[in-house]
């Protein structure tokens, strides 16, 4: 509600499937009917978005995934987006799908290929995802993640590289240290490359409190420090004899 009239109305789908751990899938599905803008007419009632999701497990060690991605919004309407068919009605469609296969005792290679495209794109996205995960490296109990991703579409292109560290020191204690550059080209921007480290710090203080805290620095075309810190309580469903 805003001034107490009705806005943005939507009828929202969720449900999942699984059999073991052989298969599994996700689907969720939003109905609506977005406002228009200067620039785009209101596409009018419909699907406004729709995430598809199958998981198979052929082998212990073997894990696959495709996924069907949908986004219908129209957004806050800017004249420097006019020429990049942004403000399109079909911000996003597209289909993925990967794998993940352990190599050796939780040495894990992953791989995530997909297209994309929007209503009037003159090219369709590429994006390709490549990753090395170390569920525990040896003598340091550690656990070390390193992705690399990268896409080419009509408004601009760009890549991410990525190396994180974490380790769980107890069941109440975890630290994670991560480590990565971006970059991108595009003509609406002029952000074009930046560097993060990111520390995190998760605990817990007795049944129910936990403590959560990380601190970012980011150096580029954009340079900035940013930091965070959350105090939650987890409540309890059990009764006293359960």
């Amino acid at each position: 509600m805003v001034h107490w009239s009705i806005n943005d109305p939507f009828l929202f789908i969720e449900d999942s499937i699984s059999y073991k751990r052989d298969i599994a899938v996700y689907e969720s599905a939003q109905l609506d009917s977005p406002k228009g803008n200067t620039q785009t007419p209101a596409p009018g009632p419909g699907l406004g978005r729709n995430f598809f999701t199958l998981r198979v497990n052929p082998h212990p060690k073997v894990e696959l995934d495709f996924n069907y991605n949908y986004f219908r919004q129209i957004p806050t309407f800017n004249p420097t987006l006019a020429g990049t068919g942004l403000l399109d009605k079909y911000l996003f469609q597209g289909f993925s799908a990967g794998g993940r296969v352990e190599l050796w005792n939780q040495f894990w290679l992953s791989t995530i290929l997909g297209r994309s495209n929007g209503t009037g794109d003159g090219k369709t996205s590429l994006n390709e995802m490549y990753g090395i995960t170390w569920g525990r490296v040896p003598w340091m109990k550690l656990r070390a993640d390193l992705h690399y991703a990268r896409f080419n579409g009509s408004f601009g292109a760009g890549s991410y590289e990525s190396f994180s560290v974490s380790r769980q020191v107890s069941d109440r204690l975890r630290i994670e240290v991560l480590l990565g550059q971006q970059n991108f080209a595009s003509a609406i921007t002029a952000n074009t490359r930046s560097r993060f480290v990111t520390g995190t710090v998760e605990t817990t203080l007795g049944p129910h409190y936990y403590l959560q805290g990380n601190f970012t620095t980011n150096r580029g075309d954009l340079s900035y420090d940013q930091g965070m810190f959350s105090i939650g309580y987890r409540f309890d469903s059990k009764r006293k004899g359960e």
